[in-house]
């Protein structure tokens, strides 16, 4: 006979789910904020191939106990130009895998063991002091809260077992649609298909182990596909709701995670049948549970059928990514704005306030390194006696110049209301930066530029000497401009004092140059004495130029101290 369901049944279910999600959350959370957990690491795996990036997506997946979270975190790593949108679907792909592993973890029955985690991590919070410790006294006890609203699950649908209701429900040959439905706005509402999947789980071990259940009630392993296939397409809620607010960059990747998952559940309908079969025959071997009926699901089988629908997917449509991302760009093609001559800035983002100063950042280090390639390229240009390649630094110039005038605009356009007092100081301190990169680029261009055709066109040569003194003066300058740049990219304010330095003490050397040249006209040194005016006037124009780059690395220094404050 089967058990009354009753209201503590009823507080069972929705307690064990609480404390599910709860325990989800609370495991996550030391993840989050362990300094040595490598996220960069994962960021850049996903920036490599399509392989690459799926692997990083099932680690994330896995630390992160689901993969609807990722999808928001590739919201803002493509907004912001981290990754594309290939190397995005990839992950997304990668990410249901590691929902699988996931399922693996929590198919096991270790409620009687929950509390022991939970005690564990409670003793080892109050017992032993330190960041590490408290680390791990959380994950442990998000991992108790974990199994243990498992177990809370099963034991509130137990007299589901029973239920007719249900039997006519889990007849997934009748109605598979249905199940697909329900499954796809549970995990909408939750946010989880991890929770969908428990929920799953719990029934399938209460059909399979009711006493005195009717084989009609268990639930036929065909009715598990319907289920993990709509946990999955109900990820996309998620992204959904993540790209509301976002740019249009933003609204592909939630497109994007839309159609992988409804192409992967068109590929895996005609499967359903013989990964029934499989599943079935590879649950029977590890798992015998008692009471139950050819056919019966098990929590295990459940983790079977999410790892074959995944791996089905990953196989499948990895190779077709390219096709794909190409499509979703046709159907959501980003519209050019204002800010297209730039390469990292895009308007969607002017609304969130971190993201628009982080690409505003990447721009100004693409101009930083744009300007010091004009400057490599103009002593390229010194050293061969030949003008041509000034084309090329007049042609950079320019870009320069626009693209320090659409960051600019961008970073005087971002929603100053919304900003805390050290974004503030970072956009400030990022168009200072920007103008300081305009006038050093105008330096080169102009004046460095131009006293190297005007030696070029003289049909002379610097001394052997003088060409070694001023590549070596010109080398300096180049590497300071290259440390005040690293200092900017690392946002190592410290970085930038030997810059400073070297201001303070380049009248020293100019003179020192002076002297040397002065001794060679002296000597009668025939190229010393054609090309007198213009070695001194290119002499003077790399100070000047040195003397820009040590006031951009002054502001940068200034900038970083007044925002390490405000952080403070």
């Amino acid at each position: 006979m089967a058990t009354p369901f009753s209201f503590s049944h009823t507080c069972a279910l929705v307690g064990g789910l609480a404390l599910f999600l709860y325990g989800m959350e609370r495991a996550l959370e030391p993840l989050r904020q362990a300094r040595r957990y490598p996220f960069r690491a994962v960021v850049r795996l996903a920036a490599g191939s399509s392989l690459a990036a799926a692997l990083a997506g099932l680690l994330a997946a896995v630390s992160l106990q689901g993969s609807a979270a990722i999808s928001v975190l590739l919201i803002g790593l493509v907004e912001g130009g981290v990754l594309t949108l290939r190397q995005a679907m990839a992950v997304i792909l990668g990410a249901g895998v590691g929902t699988a592993v996931t399922a693996h973890l929590i198919a096991f029955d270790l409620g009687p063991f929950a509390l022991v985690l939970l005690a564990a991590g409670f003793l080892v919070r109050q017992w032993r002091r330190g960041t590490r410790w408290r680390w791990a006294g959380n994950l442990l006890m998000g991992l108790g809260f974990v199994f243990y609203g498992m177990h809370l699950l099963r034991l509130g649908a137990e007299p589901l077992g029973g239920s007719a209701h249900l039997a006519r429900l889990f007849a997934a040959a009748e109605a598979p649609i249905l199940l697909f439905l329900l499954a796809a706005l549970l995990t909408a509402l939750l946010q989880s298909a991890t929770a969908t999947l428990g929920l799953a789980m719990a029934l399938a071990t209460t059909s399979a182990s009711g006493a005195g259940a009717p084989p009609s009630v268990l639930l036929p392993v065909q009715a598990v596909f319907p289920i993990v296939m709509g946990a999955s397409v109900g990820t996309s809620a998620t992204a959904w709701l993540a790209s509301l607010r976002a740019s249009r960059r933003g609204r592909q990747v939630a497109l994007a995670h839309l159609l992988l998952k409804v192409a992967g559940v068109a590929l895996f309908v005609p499967l359903i049948a013989p990964g029934a079969r499989l599943v079935a025959g590879v649950s029977d071997c590890f798992v015998s549970a008692p009471g139950s009926a050819a056919g019966g699901a098990t929590a295990r089988a459940v983790a079977n059928a999410q790892t074959l629908f995944a791996l089905v997917c990953l196989g499948v449509l990895l190779p077709a990514v390219p096709l794909l991302a190409r499509g979703v760009g046709r159907l959501l093609p980003v519209r050019q704005d204002a800010f297209a001559v730039a390469r990292h800035l895009d308007a969607g983002l002017l609304k969130a306030p971190d993201l628009a100063l982080a690409a505003a950042r990447r721009e100004v280090a693409d101009i930083g390194a744009a300007v010091l390639a004009m400057s490599q390229q103009a002593r390229e240009a010194f050293l061969r006696e030949d003008a041509g390649p000034l084309a090329a630094v007049a042609a950079t110039g320019e870009e320069v110049a626009r693209r320090v005038v659409a960051v600019t605009r961008y970073l005087t356009e971002v929603a100053t209301d919304s900003l805390t007092p050290a974004q503030a100081a970072e956009q400030q301190a990022l168009l200072y930066i920007a103008r300081d990169l305009a006038y050093i680029a105008d330096e080169v261009d102009r004046d460095v530029g131009g006293n190297v055709a005007r030696l070029a066109g003289s049909g002379a040569s610097l001394s052997v000497e003088g060409t070694r003194e001023v590549l070596d003066f010109w080398r300096e300058i180049e590497g300071n401009l290259e440390a005040t740049l690293a200092a900017f990219a690392r946002r190592a304010a410290e970085a930038a004092d030997p810059v400073l330095e070297y201001e303070r003490q380049i009248e020293h050397r100019r003179e020192a140059l002076w002297q040397a040249h002065l001794r060679r006209l002296r000597a009668g040194i025939r190229a010393t004495e054609e090309t007198a005016t213009l070695h001194m006037n290119l002499v003077s124009a790399l100070r000047k130029l040195h003397y820009f780059i040590a006031h951009l690395a002054r502001k940068l220094r200034q900038g970083l101290d007044d925002r390490a404050e405000r952080d403070i």
